[in-house]
């Protein structure tokens, strides 16, 4: 069974990473301070074919933690898993 969400840090520092099944895939969520979309990655485990990408809404910066979660996370529960990354801490 997989944890649904967990924080690490407090206050203006606190993140959160959500869990969420979608079929056999997963989709994880990744948010901090306020939340929004800033990278969104989808990856398959290796031997699956390959990335599968990522797309960045610019100025974020969020397109390397998106692409490294997801492609953890698919590896890990041998699944694609989609990851949407969106901390904004000033």
């Amino acid at each position: 069974m997989l944890p649904r969400a967990v924080a690490v840090g407090a206050a203006r520092t606190r993140v959160r990473l959500e869990l969420v099944p979608l079929g056999r895939d997963l989709l994880l969520l990744i948010s901090g301070g306020r939340a929004h979309v800033g990278a969104v990655a989808v990856a398959r485990p290796a031997g699956a074919g390959g990335p599968a990408g990522t797309v960045v809404v610019p100025p974020h910066k969020e397109g390397p933690l998106a692409e490294r979660c997801a492609a953890l996370v698919a590896e890990a529960a041998g699944c694609a898993c989609a990851a949407v990354a969106g901390i904004h801490q000033d």
